[in-house]
């Protein structure tokens, strides 16, 4: 696939169309979905193909020239989609662990965002809870991410971000372990369906 151009993609999403450039036939695709993040966000998701149709395809005529650039797109779209799903998936796996002393009790946890969305704290030890805080389009313009690099790791930021979210895990943990009642009234409230 050739990278040299840039071309606006003047078909529908979803179906190819052609284009006539420097005495060339270009094929260009596009395809876009949505999908729901993490943090209750959606992310929406673009795939695109372009290429020059050789001039022995042409000879053959259209069909040949559609079976060779429906070919191309299947080839070049399903290669990223089959990329993003490794990478979606690395990233729902990727865990930091971490120990916080935290006057004198020492708060070991992990740290974890499938998407990048939403930074999760699980507190693991001495008590077990979670809590997280969203990541969103205002984080980005100030320059706080949660994932750089490729493949993908935690920033500096969010490790340091993370003890303070294993801090508030724990103190919510405390709260419910020493209010019981609270705690299973609640959990039986919000598992009623009406």
């Amino acid at each position: 696939m050739e990278k040299d151009r840039r071309l606006i993609h003047t078909g529908e999403y979803g179906e190819v169309g052609y284009q006539g450039v420097g005495g060339e036939l270009w094929y260009t695709y596009e395809e876009r979905f949505e999908t729901p993040a993490e943090s209750g966000a959606r992310f929406v998701n673009t795939y695109k193909a372009q290429g020059s149709i050789p001039p022995e395809v042409i000879a053959q005529g259209e069909d040949a020239v559609k079976e060779f650039a429906k070919l191309a797109v299947d080839e070049k779209v399903n290669a990223d989609k089959e990329q993003r799903r490794q990478r979606d998936e690395y990233k729902k796996q990727l865990r930091h662990p971490m120990e916080v002393d935290y006057q004198g009790i020492l708060l070991k946890g992990n740290l974890r965002s499938a998407d990048g969305t939403l930074l999760s704290a699980d507190l693991l030890e001495p008590l077990q809870g979670s809590a997280a805080v969203a990541f969103n389009m205002f984080s980005a313009m100030s320059g706080h991410h949660i994932y750089s690099g490729n493949p993908p790791y935690f920033t500096d930021y969010v490790i340091e971000s993370g003890k303070g979210l294993l801090v508030r895990a724990y103190h919510e943990a405390k709260k419910r372990a020493e209010n019981p009642e609270i705690t299973r009234l609640t959990d039986r409230l919000n598992n009623q369906s009406d």
